[in-house]
């Protein structure tokens, strides 16, 4: 549940449930297959979910490429960060 209101709030706000994500973020990684646990990873890194809102720009871009996406540029890239599910 913490993960889906994580993903929902505001990327740039503080979101005061960042103790206890990694647990939840955890849960549903176990959940996922491949490739669906790559874009979940991606959507983990643009985010920041595993560093308390601070995007993991190196990683995001190594997924994406990983995942074989047509750009994966940090424009690109920080657009996903705004997105919002």
């Amino acid at each position: 549940m913490r993960v889906a209101v994580a993903l929902k709030e505001d990327p740039h706000a503080p979101h005061i449930a960042w103790p206890g994500l990694a647990a939840d973020l955890e849960a549903v990684r176990s959940t996922l297959a491949s490739p669906e646990r790559e874009v979940f990873e991606l959507v983990v890194s643009v985010r920041g979910l595993n560093d308390a809102g601070n995007s993991d720009w190196n990683r995001a871009e190594h997924i994406c490429r990983g995942l074989s996406w047509p750009r994966c540029d940090r424009a690109t890239l920080a657009q996903l960060k705004e997105s919002r599910p």
